[in-house]
Protein backbone atom coordinates (compact mmCIF):
# COMPACT_ATOMS: atom_id res chain seq x y z
CA UNK A 1 0.00 0.00 0.00
CA UNK A 2 1.50 3.51 -0.87
CA UNK A 3 1.79 5.82 1.41
CA UNK A 4 0.13 9.24 0.19
CA UNK A 5 0.97 11.21 3.12
CA UNK A 6 2.77 14.49 1.61
CA UNK A 7 5.43 14.18 4.56
CA UNK A 8 6.66 11.19 2.67
CA UNK A 9 6.10 11.75 -1.29
CA UNK A 10 9.30 13.12 -3.13
CA UNK A 11 9.02 16.45 -4.34
CA UNK A 12 8.68 17.17 -8.07
CA UNK A 13 10.02 20.99 -7.55
CA UNK A 14 13.08 20.35 -5.01
CA UNK A 15 14.84 23.50 -6.42
CA UNK A 16 12.14 25.96 -6.40
CA UNK A 17 10.84 24.04 -2.57
CA UNK A 18 14.59 25.45 -1.41
CA UNK A 19 13.85 28.80 -3.29
CA UNK A 20 10.89 28.85 -1.18
CA UNK A 21 12.68 28.34 2.15
CA UNK A 22 16.10 29.96 1.90
CA UNK A 23 16.55 33.29 1.26
CA UNK A 24 19.86 32.28 -0.64
CA UNK A 25 20.51 31.08 -4.31
CA UNK A 26 24.19 30.19 -3.35
CA UNK A 27 22.61 28.09 -0.90
CA UNK A 28 19.69 26.84 -2.73
CA UNK A 29 22.35 25.71 -5.32
CA UNK A 30 24.75 24.20 -2.19
CA UNK A 31 21.78 22.08 -1.82
CA UNK A 32 20.96 21.01 -5.05
CA UNK A 33 24.72 19.67 -4.91
CA UNK A 34 24.08 17.91 -1.78
CA UNK A 35 21.17 15.88 -3.41
CA UNK A 36 23.45 14.86 -6.22
CA UNK A 37 24.28 11.58 -4.59
CA UNK A 38 26.39 9.99 -6.98
CA UNK A 39 28.98 12.75 -7.01
CA UNK A 40 31.87 12.61 -4.19
CA UNK A 41 31.35 14.33 -0.64
CA UNK A 42 33.05 18.04 -0.69
CA UNK A 43 32.29 18.75 -4.53
CA UNK A 44 30.88 22.55 -3.99
CA UNK A 45 28.92 24.61 -6.99
CA UNK A 46 32.11 26.55 -7.71
CA UNK A 47 33.61 23.28 -8.46
CA UNK A 48 31.38 22.39 -11.25
CA UNK A 49 32.03 22.66 -15.02
CA UNK A 50 29.58 25.27 -16.68
CA UNK A 51 27.88 22.22 -18.47
CA UNK A 52 26.61 20.86 -14.88
CA UNK A 53 26.01 23.92 -13.73
CA UNK A 54 23.84 24.60 -16.98
CA UNK A 55 22.12 20.95 -16.08
CA UNK A 56 21.02 22.87 -12.65
CA UNK A 57 19.34 25.82 -14.36
CA UNK A 58 17.35 23.26 -17.16
CA UNK A 59 16.14 21.31 -14.35
CA UNK A 60 15.00 24.71 -12.69
CA UNK A 61 13.57 25.98 -16.27
CA UNK A 62 11.50 21.90 -15.87
CA UNK A 63 10.33 22.75 -12.46
CA UNK A 64 9.05 25.83 -13.04
CA UNK A 65 7.23 24.45 -16.25
CA UNK A 66 5.53 21.75 -13.96
CA UNK A 67 4.29 24.16 -11.27
CA UNK A 68 3.13 26.87 -14.03
CA UNK A 69 0.96 24.07 -15.31
CA UNK A 70 -0.05 22.93 -12.54
CA UNK A 71 -1.59 26.31 -11.67
CA UNK A 72 -2.77 26.95 -15.19
CA UNK A 73 -5.07 23.32 -14.59
CA UNK A 74 -6.51 25.32 -12.09
CA UNK A 75 -7.37 28.34 -14.09
CA UNK A 76 -10.93 28.02 -15.89
CA UNK A 77 -11.28 28.26 -19.39
CA UNK A 78 -12.25 31.22 -20.12
CA UNK A 79 -9.50 32.56 -17.49
CA UNK A 80 -6.92 30.47 -19.57
CA UNK A 81 -8.68 32.09 -23.01
CA UNK A 82 -8.65 35.49 -21.73
CA UNK A 83 -4.75 34.90 -20.39
CA UNK A 84 -3.88 34.07 -24.17
CA UNK A 85 -5.61 36.93 -25.81
CA UNK A 86 -4.13 39.21 -23.88
CA UNK A 87 -0.53 37.99 -24.70
CA UNK A 88 -1.43 37.77 -28.40
CA UNK A 89 -2.85 41.20 -28.16
CA UNK A 90 0.54 42.24 -26.38
CA UNK A 91 2.71 40.54 -28.87
CA UNK A 92 0.71 41.90 -31.66
CA UNK A 93 1.51 45.61 -30.28
CA UNK A 94 5.05 45.35 -29.56
CA UNK A 95 5.37 44.15 -33.21
CA UNK A 96 3.53 46.80 -34.32
CA UNK A 97 5.63 49.30 -32.12
CA UNK A 98 8.93 47.85 -33.22
CA UNK A 99 8.02 48.36 -37.04
CA UNK A 100 7.57 51.89 -36.29
CA UNK A 101 10.48 52.25 -34.03
CA UNK A 102 12.93 51.04 -37.14
CA UNK A 103 10.71 53.08 -39.37
CA UNK A 104 11.81 56.16 -37.32
CA UNK A 105 15.33 55.29 -37.01
CA UNK A 106 16.14 54.14 -40.29
CA UNK A 107 17.12 57.86 -41.78
CA UNK A 108 19.36 58.64 -38.13
CA UNK A 109 22.91 57.64 -38.94
CA UNK A 110 23.80 54.67 -36.67
CA UNK A 111 27.32 57.01 -35.40
CA UNK A 112 24.40 59.17 -34.21
CA UNK A 113 22.32 56.60 -32.73
CA UNK A 114 24.99 55.47 -30.57
CA UNK A 115 25.70 58.53 -28.89
CA UNK A 116 22.12 60.33 -28.77
CA UNK A 117 19.99 57.53 -28.87
CA UNK A 118 18.21 54.99 -26.35
CA UNK A 119 18.87 51.07 -27.18
CA UNK A 120 15.66 49.01 -26.92
CA UNK A 121 16.54 45.92 -24.77
CA UNK A 122 13.59 43.52 -24.26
Amino acid sequence: MANTDKRYQKSTTPILDDEDNCSSYQVVRELWVQRQTDWEQGVQWEDLDDDVQQRYYAERREQCEIRNMAKWDTLSEDSRRMQIESYNNTVDALDKMMHVMYDLERPIPESIRKIACKEFTW
